[in-house]
Formats: C-alpha cells, sequence, structure tokens
C-alpha cells in the first residue's frame, strides 16, 4: 500500500536457451530473456499471466495497438523515450490492470527499439511506473546507435530487385554470421542486458534468443515485411523467435535454432527453421496458438525455394545421385517426416557408387534430423 491505493505490480522472470543452458531468475524479475513467463503480484492479489483476460482469439499482435488506442501509443511513447512514469487515468482500458497489464506486454513485444525495460508498477490511482536495467542517457544513446546499425545493415544487404522472401533471407544470414550466442554469461549468471537486446545483436555482435529475434523484427519493421515477436517454449525451456509474413502466408522463423553451437565451440549456419509451418515447428517448440496467427504454407520454406526437398524415396535418391555424380563436397536437403528405416542413407549411397560408373567411391559423414517432421539430412563427402 502506499497513500491507500492498491499497488499492482508487473515483472518479467525470463528465461532462453540454445539446445542448453539457462538463466537463474531474479527476484521481482530482471528483463534477461524473452517475456515467457509473466508474474503479477502485491501483498493481497497475485495472478500469473494464465489467469488475466484472455486475448481475442481474432486479434493478432498487429491489430491489438488499434484495438488499444490512446493507452497503447501513450505506454509506447513513454518506453520509447526512457519514461519512469506516466498518467493514464481516464484512458479506455485503463481501468483494469490485468488489461494495463496485457498492454505493456504487447508495446514491448511489438517494439524492439525499446531498450532495458525491466518492469512497471501499476498504481489505483491510474498512473504508471517504469523500471528499467539502463539509465536513461544509456537508453537513448543505444537506441540511436541502433537505428543508425539498422540503417548500414539494410544498405550493405538488400540488393535492387530483390523479392521479400530473398530480404528475409539476407538478414537471417547476416544477423547469423555476425552474431556470437552468450553462452558464458548465460550459462555464469552474468548476462548483461545488451544481449537481450538488438543493441548487443547489431551493434555489441553477442545475443541470446531475446536479442536475435528483437534484432529480426527491428530489421523487418524498417523492410516494410510484417514479422512477430514469438513468446514461447523450446524443449521446454523459455524461447523467442519470430513468425514472418510472405504474400499472405506466415512462416515461424528461429535464427537461435538455426545458429547451433558445435561440439568444437563454434557456432553455423543452418535453415532447419527457415520459414517453417505450426506443424513441423511444433515437434521442439510450444506457444499461445491463439496469440499468433496459424502458419500452414510450405511455399516459402527455405529448401523448396532451393529445390532441395525429397517427399519420396525416389526423390532422395535422385538428390544423392546427383550430389555424388557432381561431385558436391556436401548436401543438405529435407525428407518431411524422416524414418531412417524408409531412408537409409548407407545403402542408398552404396546402391549409386556400384551401379554408376561416374561415381567413385568416396568416404562421407552425415548428421540425421533433429527434428524428424522438419527432417533435415547433411552429408559431407571426403
Amino acid at each position: 500500500m502506499r497513500n491507500g491505493m492498491l499497488k499492482l505490480v508487473w515483472t518479467m522472470v525470463v528465461f532462453c536457451l540454445l539446445l542448453v543452458g539457462m538463466q537463474q531468475a531474479l527476484v521481482r524479475g530482471l528483463l534477461d530473456l524473452p517475456a515467457d513467463i509473466i508474474r503479477q503480484s502485491e501483498t493481497i492479489f497475485r495472478a500469473s499471466h494464465g489467469e488475466t483476460e484472455e486475448d481475442d482469439p481474432s486479434e493478432t499482435p498487429d491489430t491489438a495497438p488499434e484495438a488499444q488506442g490512446s493507452l497503447y501509443e501513450s505506454i509506447r511513447q513513454a518506453l520509447m523515450e526512457g519514461a519512469v512514469s506516466l498518467d493514464i487515468s481516464g484512458m479506455q482500458g485503463s481501468g483494469s490492470a490485468d488489461q494495463v497489464f496485457a498492454v505493456v506486454e504487447r508495446v514491448v513485444h511489438q517494439n524492439p527499439e525499446i531498450l532495458y525495460y525491466e518492469g512497471v508498477t501499476y498504481w489505483s490511482s491510474g498512473s504508471l511506473e517504469f523500471s528499467y536495467r539502463k539509465d536513461r542517457a544509456t537508453i537513448l544513446a543505444h537506441q540511436r546507435a541502433v537505428r543508425d546499425k539498422a540503417e548500414a545493415i539494410i544498405k550493405k544487404e538488400i540488393k535492387a530487385g530483390m523479392t521479400k522472401f530473398q530480404q528475409v533471407l539476407a538478414i537471417h544470414d547476416y544477423i547469423i554470421n555476425n552474431t556470437r550466442y552468450d553462452l558464458e554469461n548465460l550459462q555464469g549468471g552474468t548476462l548483461p542486458p545488451e544481449s537481450s537486446s538488438p543493441y548487443g545483436v547489431l551493434v555489441k555482435g553477442v545475443g541470446i534468443c531475446e536479442g536475435y529475434a528483437k534484432a529480426m523484427k527491428l530489421i523487418m519493421d524498417r523492410l516494410g515485411i510484417p514479422c512477430l515477436y514469438v513468446a514461447g517454449y523450446a524443449g521446454g525451456e523459455g524461447h523467442a523467435w519470430n513468425i514472418v509474413a510472405l504474400e499472405g502466408m506466415y512462416y515461424h522463423i528461429d535464427l537461435t535454432w538455426n545458429n547451433p553451437l558445435m561440439a568444437d565451440g563454434s557456432q553455423s549456419l543452418r535453415y532447419d527453421y527457415f520459414n517453417v509451418t505450426d506443424e513441423e515447428i511444433s515437434l521442439s517448440h510450444t506457444w499461445d496458438r491463439q496469440a499468433y496467427p496459424a502458419c500452414t504454407s510450405v511455399k516459402h520454406n527455405y529448401y523448396r525455394k532451393q529445390g532441395l526437398v525429397a517427399n519420396t524415396y525416389e526423390e532422395f535418391y535422385e538428390l544423392l545421385r546427383l550430389a555424388l555424380i557432381n561431385n558436391l563436397k556436401s548436401l543438405t536437403f529435407r525428407v518431411p517426416g524422416f524414418n531412417e528405416a524408409d531412408y537409409d542413407i548407407v545403402a542408398a549411397i552404396n546402391k549409386i557408387v556400384s551401379e554408376d560408373r561416374r561415381v567413385s567411391p568416396r568416404g562421407y559423414t552425415y548428421m540425421l534430423p533433429e527434428n524428424p517432421r522438419i527432417g533435415v539430412i547433411s552429408i559431407n563427402f571426403h
């Protein structure tokens, strides 16, 4: 209580992983990682995220701001400016703590230039108090640096005549090729707030899943490509990724999982989770499906666009045969719904070598799909 007014506190406690590792949460929720677990509490009232008012299933994250009107915009402007307080009394939707907390959550997810936001206190008098992990001067300076860097990346990577698919691919590859996953600090409990932000990813070249996803959304927004920040779970742990829209169809794209940490400590660029469907990603990822548009199209999947999908054994065999005939050093392709019993790589290669005189025996190593629904197979020939 303060001056007889009911005080409700909303904070974010969040987690993230790169297949391994999880950051320990801090009391009252420092915004270290994606906003996956929400807590709203005070001395006489406690409500988890799942107990707040349900979102309208027809209201996607992109249309929610219009529904909230001036409340959404007022909160957005305040957080963009690093303001510490805001009077929302009398605004439509401001009478319920749950509604206000939901709007703040949308604002933070939809505006990646909001940096280092930590939490908000709601007073029944109609005032909000915001807290941040950096001072206002640093926030504004880092926002300017992010904007400048984003424009420089677009100027360098986006060429005239590129399709929207090619633009998404170019930015995806740039972020992965120029970012180091901050696993050491994540596992050591010393994760700096920059690593959860687009500043860490774009300017410093280091980050975690929240930073990857927010950096992607920030640049997509500038390119006019619809892109959502998705807060969910992967492998049972909190995680963040994106949904992009191409030609009116939605796709999941997970930059963090496309940048896996290898056994030797290096990171690689992959496309397993580049424009995949709800069904394909749901084997490893979970999210509130009512809060996001359905992703059902396969048209703009990376491997389909490259002609590297085998839907039958005959297509699987032919991709292997062409790779061997053309003396390729490596081959990565998809077999959706992969089953090792039906797609025996060793037997297929042995048959090709024995039957086609153009193919010389070579050594090879291969990696089977982590997610059989997506079914990405990688083979390196020696």
